[in-house]
């Protein structure tokens, strides 16, 4: 089978976590699915193992349990989807023929930002502003930039969002867009967009 899409439970705002017979288990939490392939489960890590730097990994398929493996988690992994930094306002992809000019509201779509303030809830599709508990940083071109807002996405699953506005005299050509822990800027992400006149 080429892959599968998993969804949400019946009647419910939360994901599934079982599809087509596989599950995945992580500290005994089963994982809600994003996506199943012949060789590949996407999956959120559930909050429930928030503070641990070890879990255990179980997968299920067709009832046959695999081997437990273990592996390292950390509070905080930021990571950016390709092709995830959108215009606020006309929500169309920064990219070369669209580029984002000075002043511009800009939102960049993440995972691996973490817990969030009130903890969060695996699986359910969050339906108002959470906030990351993790102190970060924002910066365009090497200078900090305010942060909007850094949190979980309304209307999906386990996905983040970064919302910052460019500063008026942002030159034009690329852009580079950090973001960090406040305590540890080794620990983040950047990436680089256009900008137009």
């Amino acid at each position: 089978w080429k892959g599968l899409a998993t969804g949400l439970q019946s009647g419910t705002s939360r994901l599934k976590t079982e599809a087509n017979g596989v599950s995945l288990a992580v500290n005994g939490v089963l994982c809600p699915l994003f996506y199943i392939s012949f060789n590949q489960v996407n999956c959120q890590m559930p909050f429930e193992v928030t503070g641990q730097t070890r879990v255990s990994i179980v997968a299920t398929f067709a009832g046959i349990t695999s081997p437990t493996e273990f592996a390292r988690v950390t509070p905080v992994a930021p990571g950016m989807f390709q092709g995830a930094i959108v215009n606020a306002v006309t929500n169309r992809v920064i990219s070369s023929t669209l580029p984002a000019r000075p002043g511009d509201y800009l939102v960049f779509y993440m995972t691996g930002l973490g817990q969030v303030e009130g903890g969060g809830t695996t699986g359910q599709v969050v339906t108002g502003a959470q906030r990351v508990s993790a102190g970060f940083r924002a910066q365009v071109n090497w200078k900090d930039v305010p942060l909007d807002y850094a949190g979980l996405t309304p209307g999906f699953v386990g996905l983040y969002q970064v919302n910052i506005r460019l500063p008026n005299d942002l030159p034009p050509g690329i852009a580079n867009f950090s973001f960090s822990l406040r305590e540890n800027p080794l620990i983040g992400i950047t990436a680089n967009f256009p900008v137009g006149n």
